[in-house]
């Protein structure tokens, strides 16, 4: 996504990890058998139980500009996806409306349901016109943080999307063309 930092996540995770060794060292604890299973088995449980919910409050807590930049992003993928006449089914902006909502798999998102897509789709017949408007909704969001912001910091749910589409195509995309779209 444009702007943004592939490392950062890493880096976020190096210093929780050197925090709580250095914290569980001065208690006098051994970090290997305290808090850092806690942390792994903490976050593992969030993400399969709580599809990141739990993460992703405390994350709006520490940086509070994260939920805007999720509403603009939502936002684009409505706005392009209402202005190329595709139907909006729904739009959820928290992990925790998200994870009542089966048809969400992250944190937030916006649902369109274009029927002959989906006829398209099944068919294995997708004109190229449908494959632009496809790639125009789903890389909305990005372009709208990014404008914005100067960086995204989501999109990669939306990328994946596109990359899965096009190179299930019959014939398959290559990744150079998938690219360039």
């Amino acid at each position: 996504t444009p702007g943004n930092s592939g490392n950062i996540w890493t880096l976020a995770g190096v210093f929780v990890c050197a925090i709580e060794i250095g914290g569980a060292s001065l208690l006098g604890m051994d970090p290997t058998t305290t808090v850092l299973p806690v942390t792994v088995i903490g976050f593992t449980a969030d993400k399969i139980f709580l599809r990141g919910a739990l993460f992703e409050t405390c994350y709006r807590s520490i940086f509070p500009q994260y939920k805007q930049k999720v509403i603009r992003h939502e936002a684009a993928h409505f706005l392009v996806a209402y202005l190329l006449g595709c139907p909006i089914e729904s739009c959820i902006l928290s992990a925790w409306d998200a994870m009542v909502d089966p048809r969400f798999v992250g944190q937030a998102g916006t649902l369109f349901f274009d029927p002959a897509f989906s006829l398209q789709v099944s068919s294995g017949r997708i004109p190229r016109s449908t494959l632009d408007r496809y790639s125009m909704i789903v890389m909305a969001g990005i372009a709208g943080e990014a404008l914005e912001y100067g960086k995204a910091e989501g999109g990669s749910s939306d990328e994946m999307a596109i990359i899965e589409l096009l190179t299930s195509t019959n014939p398959p995309w290559s990744l150079e063309r998938v690219r360039d779209q």
